[in-house]
């Protein structure tokens, strides 16, 4: 793990969140959010969420934090020494994923798999 920032509730979430603990990292990323209140760290609470929401068949409040996160990203520092690049490669390929607004079926285990990387991997 590369030099940051940030602080071990961080580091626990990006270990949780890449093993698919969903809810898990989200609970730790809002740790961190609480310690850093940046634009950087409130992304990552958000792409939690996300997922877990997803996961739990939910698609309304996905699509709004999916739009919402990749501004936080724009907006940030990058402070943690996460790579950005590819998390807002993983935001994009998510909403591409998403089913019509006017589906009534959506089935998180078609989703692609994400994953949290270091910068310097």
């Amino acid at each position: 793990m590369p030099h940051t920032i940030s602080d071990i509730h961080f580091c626990d979430a990006v270990n949780c969140f890449n093993r698919g603990e969903w809810l898990h990292a989200l609970l730790l990323f809002e740790e961190s959010w609480l310690i850093h209140r940046d634009s950087e760290h409130k992304a990552f609470v958000q792409f939690a969420s996300i997922l877990k929401q997803l996961h739990l068949g939910f698609t309304a409040s996905p699509r709004l934090l999916l739009a919402r996160a990749q501004v936080l990203i724009a907006e940030s520092q990058g402070t943690t020494g996460i790579d950005l690049n590819h998390i807002v490669g993983q935001l994009i390929t998510l909403q591409t994923q998403l089913p019509p607004i006017d589906s009534d079926s959506f089935d998180a285990r078609h989703l692609p798999a994400v994953h949290i990387r270091w910068l310097h991997e």
